[in-house]
């Protein structure tokens, strides 16, 4: 998985989610300093396991809190089927 990638999927995501923070985001980035609350997360989820073809499953979630976080468990995630 490419992680430039994910970044600009991230990006993206919040350029729509809060227009006003400032990109690129940072891996070291909190999640909900850049607007991104559970809710959106779980948008956020859907959206990138659509686009990069693999599965974070939902007992993650807590663990993820930062932008490098979610590219981890990414990187670590099974293909879907």
């Amino acid at each position: 998985m490419d992680p430039e990638y994910v970044s600009e999927l991230i990006d993206e995501f919040v350029a729509d989610l809060a227009p006003d923070v400032r990109r690129p985001i940072p891996p070291t980035a909190a999640l909900k300093d850049v607007g991104i609350d559970s809710l959106s997360l779980m948008d956020l989820l859907s959206l990138l396991e659509r686009r990069t073809g693999v599965e974070i499953p939902d007992d993650a979630l807590p663990e993820i809190s930062t932008v490098q976080d979610l590219l981890d468990h990414l990187a670590a995630a099974r293909p879907r089927v």
